[in-house]
């Protein structure tokens, strides 16, 4: 027994960087523009058009190996359905991205080749907004335009040394604002996320 303990020895910490690529669904949401409401719009991610759905992580892991920080950026999509918010504007959406950047919480275990974990995450968007409407139009990124909140659960599986692959499915909850050419725009959004990546750990 005491062997088992000394070759074990103490969990140390790790610090991983994660690529990976995903698809997500957008449930239908209210809109308002300049104080009127559109209700039901529907959005369509075309995760897989170009730009594709993708994201980069760096985590690190505490001395436990169980508990850890990361810093998440992932780029998602959302494309207002024809017609939805007429005739406030002819056309809406965010093909250059509804870009998330959070900071989360994460806990993992060990069950023998996988690495399942679960988190949760805060954090700011940067959407770019394409708006047109009878009076002109908006091109462009608008910074720190909105909230977004995360959970997520997946699991890692190493395939040699510290690199490995990893699946995780994701929920966002994002409260959104943006200019746009009839007014301020403000809408919250509920997506599911599947992700699958690579990682490598130092």
């Amino acid at each position: 027994m005491l062997a088992v303990v000394i070759l074990a020895g103490p969990a140390r910490s790790e610090t991983q960087f994660s690529a990976y690529l995903g698809t997500s669904w957008t449930a239908d949401s209210d809109a308002a523009i300049a104080g009127r409401t559109f209700p039901g719009v529907s959005w369509e991610t075309r995760s897989f058009h170009s730009p594709p759905y993708y994201g980069l992580r760096a985590a690190h892991f505490f001395s436990d190996g169980a508990w850890g920080l990361a810093l998440d950026f992932f780029h998602d999509k959302a494309y207002a359905g024809d017609g939805s918010v007429a005739p406030a504007l002819r056309r809406l959406s965010f093909s250059h991205g509804l870009n998330h950047v959070t900071i989360d919480v994460d806990w993992r275990m060990q069950a023998g080749p996988l690495r399942p974990y679960f988190g949760a995450g805060i954090g700011t968007l940067v959407p770019h907004v394409e708006a047109q409407s009878d009076a002109g139009s908006v091109d462009e990124y608008q910074w720190f335009h909105g909230i977004s909140l995360k959970t997520q659960a997946g699991a890692q599986w190493r395939i040699a040394g510290l690199a490995g692959v990893f699946l995780e499915y994701r929920f966002t909850f994002v409260h959104l604002g943006a200019s746009t050419p009839a007014g301020d725009l403000s809408t919250s959004l509920r997506t599911h996320h599947l992700v699958l990546g690579a990682f490598v750990g130092l």
